[in-house]
């Protein structure tokens, strides 16, 4: 048996059977995936930084497998084994799955405008990330009641193009960040794991820039203490990359005394003045009855006061989930049309699609060109802005 615990993440890619990233990470996310104590003769729920004692085994729905339903078995002791399905029923050989990997999403299986809109989808080819353009209602990784993810038919031959052609394995892309299931734009896939660790750590960029005048403080006090020890010379750093993000939104602006408490009226004000400059916004980003930083630059592009909409051009600074989202709801008290998560609980009567759009993101690679990807807006942002005379 091992020794010493380990995380069920760390164990499941290390000794598990060759799941793609995305899959692994939705049934840890979503706690499908069990493990049994031997010391307490129990099963129960793991999530990703579960710790499972020696001799723990995880349990791993067939399904995901290939195998149909029933579970697989991966021991923590080292190896990885599955239970064999029936010999009597058509199925595949588990060291088949546990060489290659499951079997890839199905391209039928999606709708075939999904497919068609997924098949124009590439913006930009870069030899450490493919920058695709989501459509609006496709979710970037998939979860319960999810039968088609971004993550998946990404991975699947021929979905974003004749294999062939294509100037990269689809197989190899990785999922770096996520947008809302409603939402539209630019979305990055690394091409292998180590892209992909590297563009994971620049889109946390953000956050740790907040954090960074602290550190830089705390990092002066430790260099006057002088060394404790000496240590060997660390190993040259990566390409410095920044990643940013821009935003159109599309908010209803309302009257003035729209009902929603949290709004900040000097934001407001400042905000929708006539010429106004770009606004900051810091207001903490609620989740599962936690609160998160989270910092927000936003400017009005175009504003109709009749109709009560307005056009706003937001570049998040971190990266928490629904941000934009919920800094227009309670920040502004201007929630995103179609948004009826947060826009219901600014009293604003929230129908149709949600208008969020990344429209384009830019990568900045040290002693490299930057490189900005563009995404056009979906249709009903075209019909949004000939109604309202904007230019996107």
């Amino acid at each position: 048996p091992c020794p010493t615990a380990a995380a069920a993440l760390s164990w499941l890619r290390r000794r598990g059977p060759n799941l793609p990233t995305s899959t692994r990470h939705r049934l840890l996310r979503t706690r499908t995936v069990r493990a049994f104590d031997p010391g307490q003769d129990k099963v129960r729920r793991v999530g990703a930084t579960t710790l499972l004692p020696p001799g723990a085994r995880l349990l791993v729905p067939r399904s995901e497998l290939g195998w149909g339903s029933g579970e697989g078995c991966v021991s923590h002791r080292g190896d990885a084994k599955q239970e064999r399905p029936d010999p009597k029923q058509e199925r595949p050989d588990p060291k088949q799955h546990l060489e290659r990997g499951p079997a890839r999403p199905s391209a039928p299986a999606a709708p075939r405008a999904l497919l068609a809109a997924l098949g124009r989808a590439i913006l930009h080819v870069d030899p450490r990330f493919v920058a695709v353009n989501k459509p609006a209602g496709l979710a970037t990784q998939g979860g319960p009641g999810i039968r088609w993810c971004l993550a998946d038919l990404a991975r699947a031959p021929g979905v974003l193009g004749p294999q062939p052609a294509l100037p990269f394995d689809p197989g190899e892309l990785r999922l770096v960040h996520r947008l809302d299931r409603g939402t539209s734009g630019v979305v990055l896939l690394a091409r292998g794991q180590t892209a992909a660790a590297w563009l994971s750590r620049a889109m946390a960029a953000g956050a740790a820039k907040a954090r960074g005048a602290e550190g830089g403080r705390a990092e002066a006090r430790r260099g006057e203490a002088g060394p404790r020890h000496t240590r060997a010379p660390p190993p040259p750093p990566a390409p410095a990359l920044t990643v940013e993000k821009r935003y159109l939104a599309a908010v209803a602006v309302g009257a003035p005394d729209l009902p929603c408490p949290e709004a900040r009226p000097a934001d407001r004000a400042a905000l929708f003045a006539a010429g106004a400059a770009p606004r900051v916004l810091r207001l903490p980003v609620r989740r599962g009855g936690e609160e998160s930083a989270a910092e927000s630059v936003v400017r009005v592009l175009e504003l109709d006061r009749g109709a009560g909409v307005a056009l706003l051009d937001a570049r998040p600074v971190t990266g928490r989930q629904h941000q934009l989202r919920q800094h227009c709801a309670r920040a502004l008290g201007a929630p995103i049309l179609g948004d009826r998560r947060y826009g219901a609980r600014a009293g604003a009567q929230q129908r149709g699609p949600l208008f969020l759009h990344c429209a384009a993101v830019r990568v900045r690679v040290s002693d490299e060109p930057e490189v900005c990807v563009a995404a056009p807006p979906p249709p009903h942002w075209e019909e949004l802005a000939r109604a309202r005379g904007w230019r996107l």
